[in-house]
């Protein structure tokens, strides 16, 4: 469940599925992803970290991601990671290019 604030001004609860990007991929018989576009206001890392754990960056074909958090110490990081997953990799301004 998750609290949501409605166009009142009380807080409803709202239950909310949850799905992996391997899920997408499986129910729909996706073979790949021409273009993926993340805006999804930080959970970024969690997407695509799954992404490169569970070995499904070889699918994307093209990503563009809004990234917010980039002063974080583990930045550089996860930016090295996607690096490693990606053939090309550009960010300018807040938005990864892969």
């Amino acid at each position: 469940m998750m609290s949501t604030l409605n166009e009142r001004g009380k807080f409803i609860e709202t239950e909310v599925k949850q799905c992996t990007i391997q899920d997408i991929i499986e129910q729909n018989n996706i073979d790949y992803i021409d273009f993926l576009k993340l805006d999804c206001e930080g959970s970024e890392y969690e997407i695509l970290n799954y992404a490169m754990d569970h070995g499904l960056c070889y699918k994307i074909l093209n990503l563009s991601a809004e990234m917010h958090g980039r002063t974080h110490e583990n930045y550089k990081i996860f930016l090295e990671r996607i690096k490693e997953n990606f053939e090309i990799v550009n960010v300018k301004d807040n938005i990864l290019f892969a």
